[in-house]
């Protein structure tokens, strides 16, 4: 028998039961693929980080959703940056992770704030989508954006009309986009957001996604003329998000992670 290390967290937030929950994984060294894909989906969160520790090399990094493997996750990595630097290297102040499709990616803190760094990604203005709108009834948005990765950002007004949302989510995710991002300036933050795509997960609404940050933090930098920006998940579970464009294009992505458990996964012994 196989045992290993697996932490639970809520990431984006500082209290318990809010934000978005992630296992991390800690490994000596990569499992099949089919093992790992077993976990992921016998914990039935949202994403499973995977950490294989390299001695003298970076930690690699791999995230699993309860039915595949994907290219990227934010709060994924926010939450595997918060767990290595913890309880694996607490007096690293930062480290990289290689992953296998996304390259590099740098994690750090500061103060009690975990972060991670990717390079900040332009929104492409389009019309308005008419069949979207019919799955969002309530007010007319401002704008509508398509981001590179094929996410459709949906600009409001006021914050209510993105916390009050009710989708019709069967006819809006029959629009074949990859997501769909509602947001608009914030009332105690500087702007608000939900996030919509079942495609890779088990949920209708991400409560807190961290990626999408790589594009909103850019485009409301924009609009409210600073580099620094706090963002409020108006999702049931809610959760903040600290973004901060840097001059090299890089936008550094963050919040609190607050541990909810630390488990033994008692595996079979594989040959």
């Amino acid at each position: 028998m196989t045992k290993i290390s697996m932490f639970t967290v809520d990431a984006f937030s500082k209290h318990l039961f809010q934000g978005n929950t992630c296992a991390v994984c800690i490994l000596d060294d990569w499992f099949p693929d089919i093992m790992l894909q077993n976990i992921a989906s016998q914990n039935l969160f949202s994403e499973t980080a995977f950490i294989v520790q390299r001695d003298g090399m970076n930690p690699e990094l791999r995230w699993f959703t309860v039915s595949e493997e994907v290219d990227f996750c934010g709060y994924g990595t926010l939450s595997a940056g918060a767990v290595y630097l913890t309880h694996v290297k607490p007096t690293a102040p930062e480290v990289i992770f290689e992953t296998r499709k996304f390259g590099s990616v740098r994690a750090f803190r500061q103060g009690e704030v975990f972060q991670f760094e990717v390079s900040a990604t332009p929104l492409a203005p389009m019309t308005s989508d008419t069949k979207v709108l019919a799955a969002l009834p309530g007010a007319s948005p401002q704008k509508m954006f398509q981001s590179q990765q094929g996410n459709l950002v949906i600009v409001y007004d006021r914050e209510k009309d993105v916390a009050h949302m009710k989708p019709h989510f069967e006819d809006l995710m029959a629009n074949g986009y990859y997501g769909y991002i509602l947001t608009s300036p914030g009332q105690e933050t500087d702007y608000t957001f939900r996030y919509f795509s079942p495609r890779k997960t088990n949920v209708w609404e991400d409560p807190v996604n961290g990626s999408s940050h790589a594009f909103l933090a850019p485009y409301w930098s924009d609009v409210l003329e600073k580099t620094s920006l706090k963002a409020q998940s108006a999702s049931l579970r809610g959760g903040e998000v600290y973004a901060t464009l840097k001059e090299n294009g890089q936008v550094q992505i963050g919040g609190y992670v607050t541990l909810y458990a630390e488990s033994l996964l008692h595996l079979p012994t594989l040959n």
